[in-house]
């Protein structure tokens, strides 16, 4: 997978132009925008009423024991690994959730940066600054990053690793590439599922390589270096799992109760563990017990075939609902807000490809759909939630930053003056 056609940086900025009032007042908007957004979130965060809300999302209370537990030896109840360190981690450094609100804000200019990637390898101007308000205006991903869940800290480090391949596709290095393999790790450490975007870029970047034979052992040096970095980095955790367990944990213990939770009797597509506390697992140890609940998963996915794919269906309306799953958040406001700003950002991310497919960044296309499908694929048999696909909303905005700002250079008038 040779990096996609770029053009050198220094190039485009020789011949653009000064910037317009129009790129001026956008950029103010944004801006303004930006600035509310951090004012809001650090209200927000240090808001009791807005404290007592959290308790609708139990993974919360599971994280802020973790992160209180790291003297202990990282381990809640008897369990030392049903969540990675990453984000119980940054809690217990950060009591008051500054880091979150940083978090939130940062976002926001990875977007931009990598917008302005692509306007330098051939996207129409304004379109940073258009994916970067367009991302703000995205309900779901503003309301989670006031949210001590993970997802907001998981897009920091996804997002940071999108930029480093952006910028190793401009000038390959090896320090780059250990970047990203460094980068890779960090997000794992925040969201155990990335490791299946990991795994499915891996391929595409091996098979890739050998269909495109221009610079193929450099890639083949590049991938190798990543891959060790992300080793080294991901080592930590994986000796001490080794050394609790006595066997290879790559993530968590939970993988197992994760994915009963998505294929029983009673799965609807969303996640309640019923089964939580049940006899069956009472005398197992932690490790084996994930083991149970994944065979037990398995083997009712074996024996009701079209319920699967039933639970398919309905986790694909999850994943991909413009509004609230959950009932209690369904009133008519949250609706039409969720729904105005996210229906657009889909359509108009549908004609940001289309309008790529035809320009030198095609091929940037391709790769910006690995998460995309993947996270996707993932919760067709994992639960499924509005939740788990905003770590991919930046790449929608993206491309509906690129589309928008299409249709404004199509509407904005021509100079057709004669040249003197």
């Amino acid at each position: 997978m040779g990096p996609p056609e770029t053009h050198r940086v220094n190039d485009v900025l020789s011949h653009s132009s000064k910037p317009s009032i129009a790129h001026r007042v956008l950029v103010a908007i944004v801006m303004i925008v930006f600035l509310l957004q951090l004012l809001i979130r650090y209200f927000l965060l240090n808001s009791p009423d807005w404290h007592r809300q959290w308790n609708s999302f139990p993974d919360i209370d599971l994280y802020f024991k973790y992160a209180h537990s790291f003297g202990d030896g990282f381990v809640v109840g008897g369990a030392y690994a049903l969540r990675t360190p990453g984000w119980p981690a940054m809690i217990s450094l950060d009591h008051r959730l500054l880091l979150l609100t940083f978090m939130g804000g940062a976002n926001v200019v990875w977007v931009y940066l990598i917008g302005r990637w692509l306007q330098y390898q051939g996207a129409p101007a304004e379109t940073a600054p258009l994916a970067a308000l367009l991302f703000m205006l995205e309900p779901f991903s503003f309301v989670l990053s006031v949210i001590p869940l993970s997802e907001t800290a998981f897009t920091f480090f996804f997002l940071a690793f999108i930029y480093t391949f952006c910028r190793w596709c401009n000038a390959p290095s090896l320090g780059k590439a250990g970047l990203l393999g460094l980068m890779a790790g960090l997000a794992l450490y925040v969201r155990p599922s990335v490791l299946a975007v990991w795994l499915v870029a891996w391929i595409v970047a091996i098979v890739s390589s050998f269909i495109d034979r221009t610079d193929r052992s450099r890639w083949m040096t590049h991938s190798a270096v990543a891959l060790v970095a992300f080793v080294l980095a991901m080592s930590p955790w994986w000796i001490r799992n080794y050394r609790v367990f006595g066997t290879f944990v790559p993530t968590t213990t939970s993988v197992g109760e994760s994915l009963y939770d998505g294929w029983n009797p009673r799965a609807d597509g969303s996640s309640n563990f019923w089964f939580k506390g049940s006899d069956a697992t009472k005398e197992l140890s932690e490790v084996q017990a994930d083991r149970h609940w994944r065979n037990e998963a398995i083997a009712w996915a074996k024996e009701n075939p079209g319920r699967v794919l039933e639970l398919a269906r309905l986790k694909f309306l999850r994943f991909w609902s413009p509004v609230p799953n959950e009932p209690r958040f369904q009133d008519p406001i949250s609706m039409i807000v969720t729904a105005g700003a996210t229906v657009p950002i889909y359509l108009l991310a549908l004609l940001g490809w289309w309008v790529a497919s035809k320009t030198p960044i095609r091929r940037v296309v391709g790769y910006s759909l690995i998460p995309i499908v993947t996270f996707c694929l993932l919760h067709l048999i994992f639960v499924s939630s509005v939740r788990y696909r905003v770590p991919i909303m930046p790449i929608f905005s993206l491309w509906a930053g690129v589309a928008l700002a299409s249709l404004l250079a199509w509407m904005s008038p021509k100079d057709t003056s004669p040249v003197t």
